[in-house]
């Protein structure tokens, strides 16, 4: 009888054990076969983990990687445990710590091996990249979970990002309004009034620090508040090249990123946090950049005193440099002008502030195909034509005014290799950063494509 329930047991036992593997191919096949390929194995210590034979004769450095129902000797596991502080190339898996294993993943290998490592017959793994659902905005933004911020302090606030240790902060702009050129190319022509609401503004340009967390999803194995949503927002694809171009990340603004990239990390920050974060558009990246004043700069009329409030040509060393180091505006603002330029929210219209609401006014990109390249005539809407604003370190600093103005435009992508172009990189717009801002009331659901990414605009995403 005992024998008899023993083989009855067996299909259950093997169905286990099938189930555990599976699990583990997932992690070894997005996490580690990248660099433990036999294509690249003899630069990654010599192990290859495409199949059970290979990864038990193991590499030169730590000789078998698995030692059945032993995780705990087993080198496959046990480097994925190291400190950080002991986190070195030859002692890590993965060594790139931007992809670190969660403890989830490190639980699945622990617990695999510790049963004996089943592994089918006949079955070789191979590199793929690793697949994430990704939910569109609409549905996004059904899902969270927002509160009103009209009726909160209005002051300033530092925060940690959620599951990070890194800080962000922002500054309360006080809404009011600013005589704006209604044609944008002649300083003497008439003027219109634009009021704007109460919004808090990043009180520096968004470092490469903060969106890091973001590109190479850092905190998405500690999830907090919305961030059960955070890790469906749509990610940029990682860099094809170092896009700081050797001029430095620390404290620095992150550069070479689409306007799209830029709203996407908003949309990933407000499920973080549950605040509604979002790009300027164009009137209140104005009038916060004016700070109340009315002069050419905000803080007077001349270049008497600019090296002490922008980086520009003559003072950059020709690269962009850390936040915070110049005097901010008189709202709290740093480097609003000069460093890097910043994106709106808004596209281009010739005759926009002449025929605009003179309340909260956004020029939102139309619908068609205005694209210089074949290859992306999918895009749904206008792809260049879009806003920066503050001028940056490569300019003279006579350009460098609270009515500079740029438009993103093909040439800011020529050097980029990919077909069809990124949407999400801008291989040739090291000038280009942004900043973010923060409603005190919460859109309508239908108004969320003014804010954020299309809904179409993600559905084109997914194969660039």
């Amino acid at each position: 009888m005992k024998y008899l329930l023993f083989l009855l047991l067996i299909p259950a036992l093997h169905g286990s054990a099938l189930k555990e593997f599976e699990k583990v191919k997932e992690v070894f096949e997005t996490k580690c076969l990248k660099c433990h390929s036999s294509a690249n194995a003899h630069e990654n210590g010599g192990l290859n983990m495409e199949t059970f034979a290979s990864i038990l004769k193991g590499g030169n450095v730590w000789g078998p990687g698995i030692k059945k129902g032993y995780a705990s000797s087993s080198p496959v596991y046990l480097l994925t445990t190291q400190p950080p502080g002991k986190r070195t190339e030859s002692k890590i898996m993965p060594p790139d710590p931007r992809k670190p294993l969660s403890n989830e993943e490190k639980e699945i290998i622990k617990k695999w091996i510790d049963n004996g490592a089943f592994w089918p017959k006949g079955v070789k793994m191979k590199y793929r990249l690793q697949e994430f659902k990704v939910l569109l905005p609409s549905e996004v933004y059904k899902s969270l979970v927002f509160k009103d911020s009209s009726g909160d302090d209005f002051s300033s606030y530092s925060k940690e990002i959620p599951g990070s240790k890194v800080e962000y902060s922002m500054v309360p702009i006080k809404g009011g309004s600013f005589q704006r050129n209604e044609d944008d190319f002649d300083s003497t022509g008439p003027k219109k009034e634009i009021s704007v609401n109460d919004f808090w503004m990043g009180k520096y340009e968004v470092t490469w620090d903060e969106y890091e967390q973001f590109l190479y999803r850092l905190t998405e194995d500690k999830p907090m508040k919305n961030d059960v949503i955070s890790p469906l927002v749509s990610h940029p694809t990682e860099p094809y090249v170092d896009m700081t171009f050797g001029m430095g990340k620390k404290r620095r603004p992150a550069i070479c990123i689409t306007q799209l990239a830029a709203k996407a990390y908003c949309v990933w920050l407000s499920a973080k946090t549950g605040h509604f974060y979002r790009l300027p558009t164009e009137a209140e990246w104005e009038y916060a950049a004016r700070a109340g004043r009315s002069t050419k700069y905000y803080w007077g009329d001349n270049l008497s005193d600019h090296r002490n409030y922008e980086w520009f040509f003559e003072n950059s060393a020709d690269k962009y440099n850390e936040v915070g180091l110049l005097k901010a505006n008189p709202y709290g603002l740093h480097d609003m002008l000069g460093n890097v330029s910043e994106w709106c929210l808004d596209s281009y219209s010739k005759d926009f502030f002449k025929m605009c609401e003179p309340s909260n006014p956004l020029s939102l990109p139309l619908i068609g195909s205005e694209l210089n390249n074949p290859m992306e005539a999918t895009w749904p809407t206008k792809l260049y034509g879009r806003i920066v604003r503050g001028g940056n370190y490569n300019d003279d600093a006579v350009d460098v005014t609270v009515q500079r103005r740029l438009l993103s435009n093909k040439e800011w992508k020529q050097l980029d290799p990919q077909l069809p172009k990124s949407v999400w990189w801008m291989t040739d717009s090291t000038h280009v950063g942004f900043r973010i801002v923060r409603s005190r009331s919460i859109p309508k659901l239908e108004d969320l494509h003014k804010y954020w990414p299309r809904d179409d605009e993600i559905k084109a995403v997914p194969k660039r």
